[in-house]
């Protein structure tokens, strides 16, 4: 997403996301969780994860935009 980056340093990677970034990140947990129940996220894959919020949140438009929705 615009505005994140991650440097190496050595074996370690750090990784700054924007605000924009953080922001959708929280509220598409927030969702998963709404979906599936609390704390859900930590018990699916990385994968199905990312396929939900593509697919099913409404938080992320086909064009690459985000919704304004909560």
């Amino acid at each position: 997403m615009k505005g994140s980056r991650f440097i190496q340093v050595g074996p370690v990677t750090i990784g700054c996301m924007s605000e924009e970034a953080r922001d959708l990140l929280d509220r598409l947990v927030e969702k998963y969780e709404e979906t599936y129940g609390e704390d859900s996220i930590h018990d699916k894959s990385a994968y199905s994860g990312l396929y939900w919020a593509c697919r099913w949140s409404g938080l992320i438009c086909p064009s690459g935009g985000t919704t304004n929705e909560n």
